[in-house]
């Protein structure tokens, strides 16, 4: 192995190495935190929503039964609305 060759791998070692490092090193790193409020809750709404098909689901095909279902429904739904009033004073 000559000179050249191993001046050449330390260049690429050093240069794979700066690749991987390099993001870790940046200042700005987003955060959930950093996200706008309005959208977090459309997201949170969404999600929310999306338990409850899944829930409605589980319900059809026979996974659970009447009184879980409509107590699970009931907390999800109330979720919801709370949810919906704080987008709505978000709103003003």
């Amino acid at each position: 192995m000559t000179w050249n060759d191993t001046i050449l791998i330390f260049i690429i070692f050093v240069a794979s190495a700066w690749y991987v490092i390099q993001p870790l090193m940046k200042e700005t790193v987003l955060r959930p935190a950093d996200e706008d409020v309005s959208q977090a809750l459309l997201r949170q709404k969404m999600m929310l929503m999306d338990q409850i098909k899944e829930l409605e689901m589980d319900f059809e095909v026979g996974n659970m039964d009447e009184k879980d279902y409509k107590e699970q429904r009931n907390a999800l739904k109330r979720d919801i609305s709370s949810l919906l009033e704080r987008m709505k004073s978000k709103g003003k």
